[in-house]
């Protein structure tokens, strides 16, 4: 029974948290996160401005109870295949740990489906072993390595979920 009321307390934030669409108002607080998270490789500002007009709900805000945007995550589809690519998600280190990659990740991958995507791709570092957790406990699965992905010496795992 504890370990039931543990489990139902880290489920807690997840299920408050808030996943919208992002706005041109989100956007100095996703271009923080970005270059946080990403200090080697941030997405310029100009690009995450156009993404938030071009991808429409594809660039997606989490929100704890508090209110403040914690994380974004940038996602797009294809025009072929109908499959869907996260290109990005961070969450703010002061946020981490408390449930809301699980909610935005689920959040981003509920509108894929909506959108007609029949799976959703990633690309992770194979050493980013906290991102590779997430992703696993979501039903992402490793489809291939692909070195140089980003740049010489950039490695990265190409993961896919099905969504039907």
């Amino acid at each position: 029974m504890r370990l039931r009321r543990v489990l139902l307390a880290l489920r807690e934030p997840e299920e408050r948290a808030r996943v919208r669409a992002a706005g041109v108002a989100d956007l100095p607080r996703i271009v923080e996160i970005d270059a946080e998270a990403f200090p080697s490789l941030p997405y310029p500002e100009f690009f995450l401005r156009q993404a938030i007009d071009a991808f429409g709900g594809l660039v997606r805000v989490v929100e704890p109870p508090a209110g403040e945007v914690a994380g974004y995550a940038l996602a797009t589809l294809t025009a072929g295949e109908r499959a869907g690519w996260l290109l990005s998600m961070a969450i703010a280190a002061e946020h981490r740990g408390a449930g809301l990659a699980h909610a935005l990740l689920e959040g981003v991958v509920n509108e894929l489906r909506t959108l007609g995507a029949s799976e959703v791709r990633l690309s992770v570092e194979p050493d980013n072993a906290p991102a590779r957790r997430l992703y696993e406990r979501h039903s992402f699965s490793v489809v291939r390595e692909e070195p140089d992905y980003l740049g010489p010496g950039e490695m990265r795992w190409i993961m896919c979920r099905p969504l039907r």
